[in-house]
């Protein structure tokens, strides 16, 4: 059992885990930073995963695999977010002002589209108003259609960065 170095690590978690409760019961008070340690110590044993991982050859290439992909993936977000920034400023130079005068002229309501008025409103709004109706999928019809169809020459910016980011930036890295 002590030759293993695996088991001596579950031992050494197990056992600070066990004093720490032990040491809450008879000295009653603040016990925060032993337990998140002794929580810490716990997620130690996920070193059994590791063993796992090395008896299996196959799991083993697929990890391999797959944390060399996170290279590749790390930089396609990097481009994901440097297109979606493009297309924020762009939408808040654009888009934003036509949202402006159709708000003006009565066109978008509250009703029609809730919260357009505020969505390309800075960049750092349109970048999250992009981020979940393209990556999130959610919303893309309540917040478009409105403006699409108030303005129908938003439907070619909107078609653009449809096409930029989902179809091709997201197809590109997976």
């Amino acid at each position: 059992f002590f030759k293993d170095a695996y088991s001596i690590i579950d031992l050494a978690a197990v056992t600070i885990d066990i004093l720490v409760s032990i040491l809450q019961v008879i000295i009653p008070g603040s016990w925060g930073s032993a337990v998140v340690f002794a929580r810490i110590g716990r997620m130690v044993k996920v070193t059994r995963f590791l063993r796992a991982m090395t008896a299996f050859k196959e799991l083993n290439y697929m990890v391999f695999g797959m944390l060399v992909a996170c290279k590749t993936v790390f930089w396609g977000v990097v481009l994901l977010f440097m297109l979606l920034g493009l297309w924020s400023i762009m939408a808040v130079l654009f888009v934003f002002p036509t949202v402006q005068r159709l708000e003006e002229e009565g066109v978008l309501t509250d009703a029609s589209c809730g919260s357009c008025s505020q969505a390309f409103a800075s960049v750092q709004m349109a970048m999250l108003t992009f981020s979940q109706i393209l990556l999130g999928g959610d919303g893309w019809t309540d917040m478009t259609t409105p403006i699409m169809q108030a303005a129908p020459a938003t439907a070619i910016f909107f078609g653009m960065v449809l096409v930029t980011t989902s179809l091709a930036a997201l197809n590109l890295f997976l």
